[in-house]
């Protein structure tokens, strides 16, 4: 039986893709298959398409997805045909969620949160663990101290703010493009309008005299970087004594930000440094950490049942189309989506 597929053939433009019809993959032991209602985008897909992570072609790219399972792998015992679920294909699998159907190790899969959509759980898996796990870096510190999120609009961004409402406070602060982000960040993620500086014209240097001020003159207990390059630096510099800086964007091997070169701050403050990586287990090649996978991801529906957290914004950009992925690539490309950018697939 065939499968249709959006396929990268090479590594470079969006030009590459192409819809090809492919076999419909068999569960191996241990795995489900998902028949994919609904996959997202990620800016990660960007990056593998450009070469960032290697050259093994072709490849269907998609880390995220939704659907129902439809066959089933010899030991798995926590899933039944018909199970409605959602799934972060990233790393381990048949193939990417830019297709039909999926096959994935079942550590990988949860059930779908009975409230959402197929379109809105695709939205959840990549960015949602991401943000879970920088959140949860907070459950210790001192609860009476705000932090900083740079990048709280994109996908990632949106479920950190909740989070780190859910594991820490509601004191947030972070930074807009324009009034209209602005208006975005105060209305979907409910964050203070007081607390969001508008960025555009102004200097690091700027942002970080006028982020000080309002926070009544003190650093922050502790920053996300989720943008990376300035924002990063501007992250490093916010952070107060003994404080603790969280990012999930890796930097050139040649930056000026190593932890231990002469007069860094993070030497010079005593900064606790967290390096945020959710497919680390998915890529170490080792089954017996995946588990960690199911458990967050089960954490993740019971909170967006309980409506403690929430899909806060996503664009549906149609099918199942070499269209819809080209233009799903265009955007991410710019930087500035909000929210999650997702396709159906019927």
């Amino acid at each position: 039986m065939k499968m249709n597929a959006v396929i990268l053939h090479a590594m470079g433009g969006i030009d590459n893709f192409r819809l090809d019809n492919v076999d419909i993959p068999r569960p191996q032991k241990g795995e489900v298959r998902i028949r994919v209602k609904a996959a997202a985008f990620n800016p990660v897909d960007v990056k593998i398409r450009q070469g960032a992570y290697g050259n093994c072609l072709p490849v269907i790219l998609g880390a995220d997805c939704s659907g129902f399972i439809d066959e089933i792998g010899a030991e798995v015992n926590n899933f039944a045909i018909g199970d409605e679920v959602y799934a972060m294909p990233f790393g381990q699998g048949s193939n990417g969620s830019y297709a039909q159907y999926v096959c994935v190790p079942y550590q990988f899969v949860a059930k779908k949160p009975k409230n959402l959509s197929f379109e809105e759980a695709a939205c959840v898996p990549l960015a949602a663990m991401t943000a879970y796990r920088a959140a949860s870096t907070l459950q210790s510190l001192r609860k009476d101290r705000p932090i900083f999120i740079a990048g709280a609009a994109g996908g990632v961004g949106g479920f950190a703010v909740q989070l780190a409402r859910y594991f820490h406070n509601d004191l947030i602060y972070t930074l807009a493009g324009s009034e209209a982000s602005s208006e975005f960040l105060s209305e979907k993620l409910n964050i203070n309008k007081a607390n969001i500086i508008i960025y555009k014209g102004l200097t690091t240097e700027k942002l970080r005299e006028k982020l000080i001020e309002v926070n009544h003159g003190n650093l922050f207990l502790a920053t996300f970087d989720l943008v990376g390059k300035e924002m990063k630096t501007l992250c490093l510099e916010l952070t107060d004594y003994s404080g603790h800086v969280i990012s999930i964007v890796p930097e050139d091997p040649k930056s000026d930000l190593s932890l231990w070169a002469k007069g860094n701050l993070y030497f010079q403050r005593n900064l606790s440094t967290h390096s945020i990586f959710v497919g680390a287990e998915s890529y170490s090649g080792k089954s017996e950490t995946w588990q960690i996978y199911c458990e967050q991801l089960t954490h993740i529906m019971h909170l967006l049942e309980s409506g403690t957290i929430k899909v806060p914004y996503y664009q549906v950009l149609g099918g199942l189309t070499v269209d819809t992925v080209q233009n799903a690539h265009r955007l991410l490309e710019t930087g500035r989506v909000k929210g999650k950018l997702v396709m159906s697939v019927d």
